[in-house]
């Protein structure tokens, strides 16, 4: 049998990797390590961007793609040219942003969240919201255009669901797996003016939506209870200047308390995760949700928020809360400080959680979908 000749869309390989980077990362790291007779790979791809070397086998369909294209109008017009079926059988787009021409290629796409549907008001400046129609309309298309979509999680095809009732008898659920940094000795890229294990951990977005006000506010609550043992929060991800997360702060009264690292290497995100004390992730929304997973992946005790995925995904191995209650967050950030019983439980809960998520199984069920798309 012939290989299966794989158009993957890497456009989202860009320097500083966001989730769909990652989720591209690893999914194609893991469909070439174990399926390397079956398929033959082509991205669509920057040149001076793709980690060829270190994901595997693969070619160039392109030289002209620029790092961070995902969803320029631009590439509307390009990509189309590109599906050729006597150079490929099929084309993976690991978000919405299928192209709109050349319907009778077969195409995947990867839909991980609708969360600029839910949650308009809390992303600002975003160009989705900005363009919320025109976001709703592209992700019908992908709906409707793919020979099938994949999502992350069962609570992310039921808010398909609820948004495009009727759209979604070809959405598979393939659960993603942790992508933490490859571990390194700790002290390889140690971040400066953080003490190791003093503080509480958060790493991602800094949207609303990700519950930034509500951990910080309660942080100071309970900081009276809990700051003999864990005396600062530390919050890391890219710094979103729309927020001013610096005045909400100082009216806190929590400076030098508080501290937001801004954007790290992979080396120092190994040396947070390691060093922490405990982690914790206040989101009111996740499509899946990689960081309570990457955070027990490092044997931290972990608190999470009861909502969207992180249920799914977390199982019982947090301490869950609910974001929208003062003091069931305050009572969670204490219990993960103070209750040395519970952070055991956790530790080893979160140990055993990990068996249930691996970029090898993700990336059988993905085979299973492209086998299915081309009969």
């Amino acid at each position: 049998m012939k290989p299966l000749r794989l158009l993957f869309d890497g456009r989202a390989f860009t320097p500083r990797r966001s989730g769909i980077g990652e989720y591209s990362y690893y999914l194609l790291q893991a469909l070439l390590t174990h399926f390397a007779d079956e398929i033959d790979v082509s991205l669509y791809a920057a040149e001076d961007v793709v980690p060829v070397r270190s994901i595997g086998e693969v070619e160039e369909a392109t030289r002209d793609v620029q790092p961070g294209d995902l969803y320029k109008p631009t590439e509307q017009l390009r990509l189309p040219k590109i599906l050729d079926p006597r150079r490929f059988d099929l084309y993976h787009c690991p978000d919405y942003s299928i192209p709109l021409l050349n319907s009778s290629f077969p195409i995947i796409a990867t839909i991980h969240d609708v969360v600029p549907l839910v949650y308009p008001d809390m992303m600002k400046g975003s160009l989705k919201v900005k363009l919320l129609p025109v976001f709703k309309w592209y992700l019908r298309n992908a709906l409707k255009r793919s020979r099938s979509v994949i999502t992350v999680s069962e609570f992310s095809k039921q808010e398909m669901n609820r948004f495009f009732g009727g759209l979604t008898d070809r959405v598979e659920v393939i659960h993603s797996a942790p992508y933490h940094p490859e571990k390194r000795p700790a002290g390889e890229a140690e971040v400066p003016n953080i003490e190791p294990r003093s503080y509480f951990l958060y790493v991602g977005r800094q949207e609303p939506y990700k519950g930034i006000r509500e951990l910080i506010e309660s942080f100071k609550r309970v900081y009276h209870d809990v700051s003999e043992r864990v005396p600062f929060l530390v919050i890391t991800g890219e710094v979103d200047e729309r927020y001013q997360w610096d005045r909400v702060v100082q009216e806190s009264g929590m400076e030098g308390r508080v501290r937001f690292t801004g954007y790290v290497s992979r080396e120092q995100l190994t040396w947070l995760y390691t060093n922490a004390s405990a982690f914790v992730f206040p989101s009111l929304y996740e499509g899946f949700g990689f960081p309570p997973l990457d955070a027990m992946a490092f044997g931290l005790p972990v608190a999470c928020s009861n909502r969207a995925s992180l249920p799914e995904v977390a199982g019982e191995a947090a301490r869950m809360f609910d974001p929208g209650s003062n003091e069931s967050i305050d009572e969670a950030l204490k219990d993960i400080a103070l209750n040395d019983t519970l952070r055991a439980e956790l530790i080893v809960k979160g140990e055993n959680r990990l068996r249930v998520f691996s970029w090898q199984a993700t990336a059988e069920k993905t085979m299973n979908v492209y086998r299915k798309a081309i009969k």
